[in-house]
């Protein structure tokens, strides 16, 4: 999950929404706002651009897709990339997809043992480059393809 106020994908980006099965899921297991609409299932596994990105109160990022109506959470779509493969780490997806994952020693930003005693016990996997990030470096990474994807006037 990304910090709040902060979007995992940019304006421009390409996604793929999430499979049908993960998309009824989050619909029945979601009980805040902005639920999604029985007509967005129909857009499972689809291709689309971020038209635009909003947040609602307390930091979850929204967004709105070119050509594919409807409200969309960062848990119902995948990286994807310009041909409109899925890039990002299965796991990063809501789905009930079981995984072998062998947990990763450092911290791709501050080389700390993950799960060890020093910082960064929790760690997650960056839904761009795909590295492991500690709990501690979490809001401050910041990698080469998440920089490649701003406009260079923001770089």
């Amino acid at each position: 999950m990304t910090p709040p106020y902060k979007a995992a994908f940019p304006e421009g980006s390409k996604v793929r929404i999430a499979e049908r099965a993960s998309l009824e899921r989050f619909r029945e297991t979601w009980k805040h706002h902005n639920p999604l609409e029985p007509g967005q299932l129909s857009y499972a596994d689809q291709i689309a651009t971020v038209k635009s990105v909003g947040f609602y109160f307390g930091g979850d990022a929204l967004y709105w897709l070119n050509e594919i109506p409807g409200t969309w959470h960062e848990e119902c779509l995948i990286a994807a990339s310009p041909e409109g493969k899925a890039t990002t780490h299965p796991q990063i997806a809501f789905t009930d997809l079981v995984m072998e994952v062998t947990q990763p020693e450092k911290c791709i930003d501050c080389e700390s043992r993950l799960g060890g005693e020093d910082h960064g016990r929790n760690w997650d996997l960056c839904k761009f480059c795909g590295e492991a990030v500690c709990d501690t470096c979490e809001r401050t990474h910041f990698c080469e393809k998440q920089r490649s994807m701003k406009p260079n006037n923001l770089r």
